[in-house]
C-alpha cells in the first residue's frame, strides 16, 4: 500500500521553520531589552562582552519545544525531524561559541 504523505510534512520545513523561529525569538528578546541597549549592535556587544551570547541563543531555541510538538500532534513527523535537526545544528553551535 502507497502511503499518501501529509502536506507540508518534509524535513527542510521544519529545518527552515526552526531556524527562522529561533531567528524570531532572538530578536524578540532584543525588543524586550531595547530599551537597555538601544541599537542592536550595542546589544550584540554587551552580549560578547558579558558572555552571555550562547546563552540567549540557547533560550532563542526554547519556542521550537512548541513547533516540534505541533508538528507530532499534527502527524507530519518529518517536518518534526527537521525541527530536531535544527536544535542539533544550534546545540552544536552553541557548544562551540561556549568552549571555543
Amino acid at each position: 500500500m502507497i502511503r499518501k504523505t501529509k502536506k507540508y510534512d518534509n524535513i527542510w520545513l521544519g529545518l527552515g521553520s526552526a531556524v527562522v523561529l529561533t531567528i524570531l525569538s532572538f530578536f524578540g528578546f532584543y525588543l524586550i531589552n531595547q530599551s537597555e541597549f538601544g541599537s542592536l549592535t550595542k546589544f550584540l556587544t554587551a552580549l560578547q562582552l558579558t558572555e552571555m551570547f550562547s546563552s540567549v541563543v540557547s533560550l532563542s531555541a526554547l519556542p521550537n519545544l512548541l513547533l516540534f510538538f505541533v508538528f507530532i500532534w499534527t502527524k507530519r513527523n518529518r517536518s518534526a525531524k527537521g525541527v530536531l535537526t535544527a536544535v542539533m545544528l544550534i546545540t552544536i553551535m552553541v557548544a562551540y561559541l561556549r568552549l571555543g
